[in-house]
């Protein structure tokens, strides 16, 4: 009986720490450093990966800030449109602010705003996007830019509609992580 306690208890510590370990995962963050350009990926409701963006101007992290997305109405203005506005709010000057305004998917982000950056001879960037989405997000960049000797520092951007720690306890935050899992795998199996 003792063994079978023992053997229950150890197993819920090791599920418990799985499911904690996903959200570190999934949210990669580099240290943010220098870089040519800040490139804001499209997708969240409620601003905060302009608003990470911006911080990360007002800092003096980049010159620069690529807001990348299409809009999911064609009759209506493009997501990156909708983040420029957002950061422009929060005091990031129109002439820093590039638009990429195609992109659907993350696919699309990146083979977009590589177009856009070898325009522009960037080297450098930092990668902004939800945190549960920064892993698959940078293994597609990475895969986009191989060989272009372009360097990305993933740096996350708090969501408040994702906890990196307790998603497994509320439905849609689970939903959303079970989802992202599937995609990364599909993301590394792509590659």
């Amino acid at each position: 009986m003792f063994r079978f306690v023992v053997g229950v208890v150890v197993g819920f510590l090791l599920a418990l720490a799985m499911l904690l370990s996903v959200g570190t995962f999934l949210r990669a963050g580099d240290a943010a450093r220098r870089a040519d350009v800040i490139v804001a990926l499209s997708g969240d409701t409620k601003g905060a990966r302009a608003a990470a963006a911006a911080s990360l101007y007002h800092a003096g992290l980049a010159p620069a800030i690529i807001f990348s997305g299409a809009s999911e109405d064609p009759n209506s203005v493009s997501s990156a449109a909708l983040m420029a506005r957002a950061a422009m709010a929060l005091g990031v000057p129109p002439d820093a602010i590039l638009l990429e305004e195609s992109a659907r998917t993350t696919e699309d982000n990146a083979q977009f705003v590589r177009e856009l950056m070898r325009a522009m001879n960037f080297r450098s960037a930092l990668l902004v996007t939800s945190g549960y989405h920064q892993r698959r997000a940078g293994v597609t960049f990475a895969r986009a830019f191989a060989g272009t000797g372009t360097r990305f520092a993933n740096v996350p951007a708090d969501d408040p509609d994702w906890d990196p720690v307790l998603w497994w306890l509320h439905p849609d935050q689970r939903d959303l992580t079970l989802r992202e899992i599937g995609k990364l795998a599909l993301a590394y199996l792509n590659r």
